[in-house]
This record gives C-alpha cells, structure tokens and sequence, in this order.
C-alpha cells in the first residue's frame, strides 16, 4: 500500500506513481464511490487483445499507428433509474468497428452538443460507421495501459481521467494515444453514491438484491466470514441472528 497524503487527485496520485517506478505493468483503476457486481473479465480481454493481440489487417493506417492507452467501462442504465444523477449524463462519439472514442462529453452543464471531427482524415471519414451513445454512464472503473502514467507526468493539467485527458487524447490532430470504450451488458448492477438520494437508491437496491452476491444477508458484510448475520424470509424482509 501506498500513501500519498499530499495527493489531491487521481493525477497528483497516478504522476507519484510514476515517480516511484514500482507499477511495471498495465494497471486497473476505480473509484471507491459505487457499487456494483460487473464481471470485469470483458473488459480485460478487449484492453489487452487491443494493445497486445492486434489485427493489422483490420486496422487504418491512422490506428496502426496510435497506442491504446486507456479502456473504459461503460454501463447503460434507465434515465428514470433513481441511482441515476443527472451529473452522470454523457455524450459519446465511438468508432462502432474498434470501440475507439472519438468524442466524450459530459451533459451535466450541457443541453447541446458540437462536435469538432476535424482530427478525424477524410480517408479515415470514408469508411468510418459512428455509434452515437446518450444512454450509458462512465463507471470509473478503467483498465489502463503503463504508458498512461506518463502521459500525466507530461502534462500537469490533467486531474481526471475525464475532461482535459480524455478530450485531448479523442480529439487531438496528433492522434499519438487513443482510447477504448467497452459497454458492459447483461444482468450487471451499478450504481454510484454522489448524494443523499442515492445513498438511499442504493441501499434500496441491495435490500432488493439487486447487487447479488451483495447482499444485506451475505457472508460479504458479515464480521466474521463464517458468520451471517441476517436472514432472509417473504418479500425482503431480513431477521437479525437469535431473531
């Protein structure tokens, strides 16, 4: 473990990183705000096929020459959801043949989107099928590539893996890096903790067992292991041990 108490974000933590040279390999990085029962083995296998099992043959001669640096996880939920904020509202450009993001924005203090293509050759325009999303939020959770952690200790500005880093790496003429979006489907749970409201949408969904193996009765949030402290009877209603 290690503690960098002078940190005050992600990139203040991922520069300390570099300067230590201890992390030699690709790396997963999350937020401890959300819950959530995803099978990560997806994203995985699509962040280590796209930097390390590439098809040349498949490929532009733009994306033959630009390094996958960073994957992320997506999630498409309901806008009605409650464990929804609007703060979590994005706009996402990606190339529906390789997963590349193209444009990412957040709607949270938008109600129109421009976009600027003017990094994208017309060679590549020609043959190029977009996928616009609305629908999905950012989990966090990322499967990086080593080389990030350069990428911030170059450039100070970045803070996030959002905003100023991924606008630069999707929309920059230079097209050195690029970025990978992988959506995770099926029966996932996810949500994030922002506020009071969704602390108790949250609670509410785990009462549910919705976030299954995460559960008020599982040996996940007992004290001991070996030790359940809740059961479960009719209609969610869960008893104390000796109850």
């Amino acid at each position: 473990m290690l503690a960098l108490e002078d940190a005050r974000s992600i990139g203040d933590v991922l520069r300390e990183i570099d300067q230590t040279q201890k992390l030699k390999e690709d790396f997963l990085l999350v937020n401890s705000d959300f819950v959530s029962n995803i099978n990560l083995e997806p994203a995985l296998l699509a962040h280590f096929k796209g930097v390390y099992e590439i098809d040349k043959s498949q490929l532009t001669e733009e994306e033959q020459s630009q390094q996958l640096i960073l994957t992320k996880v997506f999630i498409a939920t309901d806008f009605i959801d409650p464990a929804r904020a609007s703060s979590q509202d994005l706009f996402l450009l990606q190339n529906a043949r390789t997963n590349q993001l193209l444009h990412y924005k957040s709607m949270e203090s938008f109600r129109n989107v421009a976009l600027n293509l003017d990094h994208i050759s017309f060679k590549q325009s020609k043959t190029l099928k977009y996928e616009v999303r609305h629908d999905l939020i950012d989990t966090d959770i990322n499967v990086c590539s080593h080389d990030l952690l350069k990428c911030f200790t170059d450039n100070f500005d970045y803070d996030t893996l959002k905003d100023k880093f991924v606008q630069h790496v999707t929309e920059s003429e230079l097209q050195e890096h690029k970025i990978h979006g992988i959506e995770i489907t099926g029966n996932a749970y996810y949500s994030k903790i922002i506020d009071p409201r969704t602390y108790d949408a949250v609670s509410r969904d785990i009462i549910r067992r919705y976030a299954s193996p995460l559960a008020v009765d599982s040996r996940l949030l007992a004290q001991n292991s070996q030790e359940v402290s809740y059961t479960v009877n009719n209609n969610n209603k869960y008893f104390g041990k000796g109850v």
